[in-house]
């Protein structure tokens, strides 16, 4: 059965040539349109099945594209109030959560404001919470959250390094197999960088989990 993929395109930094070549390879069943990004997804020449925001940093005239295509009644229009507790990019997911996406892509979700990168890291718990998996991607790196034992394939992988960085207080019990720089059931503690900067070194790479959430980032310079 084929995953159901959402891609949600959000307003932090986004080169449109990287965006253009990775969306090819792609189907998604489900794009969200977030503030800003509309400006991307425009450019991209992409059809916004949902777009939403307070409508703060995306330009009136892009937006007013949309709002008046012939087509707009199949694009639901989401405004949301700029005092809020939450931001545009956690209604964005929760959104997919709800169209019972499996796989979940963020694009334009890092940048120059560390803040929001931080709490875009924080959201990915949101779906390991609903059993799904999100992925933050830029044209350098692929960064997602795992609670439980994972497999990584050489040939698929995003980039040449690999980093496991614990996102609760600890993450018991881990071990690495098939990498340059193994590990034997060891507890991984916030607030040190031991796991940064591994390399696969087999066909594929294991990574077991007793407990605790960890941080995977693939990079490439």
């Amino acid at each position: 059965m084929k995953n159901k993929q959402v891609l949600i395109i959000t307003g932090g930094y986004l080169s449109i040539p990287f965006a253009r070549e990775y969306i090819a390879k792609l189907k998604f069943d489900s794009v969200i349109a977030v503030d800003k990004g509309l400006a991307y997804v425009s450019e991209l020449g992409l059809f916004p099945h949902y777009v939403l925001g307070d409508f703060d940093s995306v330009p009136g005239d892009i937006l007013k594209q949309y709002e008046n295509r012939p087509d707009n009644n199949l694009i639901e229009f989401i405004k949301l109030k700029p005092e809020k507790d939450e931001t545009d990019t956690q209604i964005a997911l929760e959104l997919a959560i709800k169209l019972d996406a499996d796989e979940i892509i963020l694009l334009g979700a890092t940048g120059k404001r560390i803040d929001h990168l931080l709490a875009n890291i924080h959201l990915l718990n949101l779906t390991l919470d609903h059993n799904r998996q999100a992925y933050i991607i830029d044209e350098y790196n692929k960064l997602y959250l795992i609670n439980k034992n994972t497999t990584l394939r050489k040939e698929e992988m995003y980039g040449t390094y690999v980093s496991l960085l614990p996102f609760t207080d600890v993450a018991r019990g881990v071990t690495l197999k098939g990498f340059k720089y193994p590990l034997n059931k060891k507890d991984l503690y916030m607030g040190i960088s031991l796991g940064v900067s591994n390399e696969i070194i087999a066909d594929k790479a294991d990574i077991i989990l007793e407990s605790g959430i960890l941080i995977v980032t693939e990079s490439k310079d």
